[in-house]
């Protein structure tokens, strides 16, 4: 391999070649000029020699040749200088050039794509420092021509249409959300809308972008039964009046919380309790009964089901007391059961009957019979159940209404059952506070062992969510917006 000795010649004839092959064909690749000189001069030439003589070569002054990044053009066709003394002239054709290429393509480019086209259509090596000046200066009657967002270029009036055309598709989705009872629909059938036409792009970019005047987003992606649901938030309005309902509901459990975890055994007291209790019914029937209650509910709160008795939604845990919602929709009467902890009942709708149960007419007197009895809390299989004297007989029985509100020591064996209105059962709804800190273990009682099978299948806890989860809760939401304020 033989290298070329640069003299004075050999770069005179060096510049006159690559003026040669420019004035033919410009502007040219540096690699391209390079492979040629080697080819022509019969050497190796370096890349720093080459750029060297480029640089240096001039007449009267005035540069022959000009070098931006990889590529070579004459100075002379350019008629300007690279790096950012562009004519208005010229700077006006690069931004004709560019609205053209933007147009036909109907879609933002990369920056580097506009230069490379630019390069191309205009016969000359333009930088990108005058490329984004001549864009960034471009205007019609004051109004930017082009949107330069990162590397991308838009045109203004295609983002106009854009923008139009989003409008148009998040107002036509907020109608058909809030037309669903849950404000949600399946992904596939918002992809049906006349404004979406399958373009999930365009559904990604409103749910991204679109939000609230107070920040939050308008539209939501959930996950529910193994597909994508689209979900529309609440107003405002709404949202801002719903969070006054919750914060004064928050500040009524929070202060019963205090005030039982404050106590040397943490326990609720009925004289002392009664009355913050009533208050936080109230609190939570007005909280409930907000047209915003479903849209703004916690979502990742627990929902869950013990079959054949209940549903329950976990609303609180604290230091001193729990706080869940109860909602009775099956007509048999529970099992005979205690409770580990004392608890409150506040019935938001609906009656039930409860009974209290014992086995005898009086302390010290002998018991007929017996019963049997399962350790739920260390037996929770129903695997060892025993025997205890006496038969199980009920020894008081109530009525538990709307507005109403009881309490029970932890230690009593009782029953619900939800009576009929008319000749139907009807749903109760009611809310369940107790001690966080347990005091007892809880049993099942049944008159005999062939009783257990069907009461161990009522305690297996089953988790609720997605659509079934919804459907409780709007059925909580109805029930409770239905009751009168004061008792029936």
């Amino acid at each position: 391999m033989t290298f070329c000795n640069v003299d004075l010649g050999t770069e005179q004839q060096i510049s006159f070649l690559v003026k040669k092959w420019l004035r033919r064909s410009r502007p040219m690749n540096l690699a391209a000029v390079l492979e040629k000189l080697n080819a022509e001069l019969g050497g190796v030439l370096y890349r720093e020699q080459v750029l060297h003589i480029l640089h240096t070569s001039s007449k009267h002054g005035i540069p022959r040749f000009a070098v931006d990044g990889g590529m070579v053009d004459l100075m002379q066709t350019t008629g300007r200088p690279l790096h950012g003394h562009f004519t208005s002239d010229g700077q006006k054709q690069i931004s004709v050039a560019t609205k053209k290429m933007l147009v036909r393509s109907g879609k933002p480019m990369s920056l580097q794509e506009v230069i490379s086209v630019l390069q191309g259509s205009l016969k000359c090596i333009i930088g990108r420092e005058e490329v984004l000046q001549a864009l960034q200066t471009s205007a019609k009657q004051g109004v930017p021509r082009f949107q330069i967002a990162g590397d991308v270029v838009t045109l203004v009036q295609q983002l106009k249409r854009s923008f139009s055309h989003q409008r148009e598709a998040s107002k036509e989705l907020s109608r058909f959300l809030r037309q669903d009872d849950f404000n949600m629909r399946p992904w596939h059938q918002v992809m049906g809308l006349q404004q979406f036409e399958g373009n999930g792009e365009l559904l990604n970019s409103i749910v991204a972008t679109e939000c609230h005047g107070d920040g939050r987003r308008r539209f939501e992606v959930r996950r529910a039964h193994s597909r994508d649901w689209v979900f529309a938030t609440e107003s405002v309005k709404r949202y801002v009046q719903q969070e006054k309902l919750k914060k004064r509901l928050v500040a009524a459990i929070h202060h019963l919380d205090a005030q039982v975890g404050g106590r040397e055994k943490k326990h609720l007291d009925e004289s002392r309790d009664m009355e913050l209790v009533s208050m936080l019914g109230q609190a939570m029937r007005e909280w409930i009964c907000g047209p915003g209650w479903l849209p703004c509910f916690d979502h990742t709160m627990k929902v869950d089901e013990v079959p054949g008795i209940m549903t329950r939604v976990h609303l609180f845990e604290g230091h001193g007391i729990q706080v869940r919602l109860h909602l009775f929709t099956d007509p048999g009467e529970t099992y005979i059961h205690n409770h580990r902890s004392n608890f409150f009942s506040f019935c938001l709708r609906g009656k039930y009957r409860h009974r209290i149960w014992g086995t005898g007419a009086g302390f010290g007197e002998h018991l007929d019979g017996e019963h049997v009895v399962i350790n739920r809390t260390q037996d929770p299989g129903f695997n060892k159940p025993f025997t205890r004297p006496g038969q199980l007989s009920c020894i008081f029985t109530h009525e538990h209404l709307t507005s109403a509100c009881y309490f029970l020591p932890a230690e009593t064996p009782h029953t619900v059952q939800p009576q009929k209105e008319g000749t139907q059962v009807a749903p109760v709804l009611t809310i369940y506070i107790k001690d966080t800190v347990g005091s007892t273990d809880t049993f099942v009682r049944v008159a005999a062992v062939t009783d257990l099978p069907d009461q161990h299948q009522q305690t297996e806890d089953r988790p609720l969510d997605g659509l079934e989860m919804l459907e409780r809760l709007q059925r909580i939401h109805e029930l409770t917006c239905l009751a009168p304020a004061h008792g029936i």
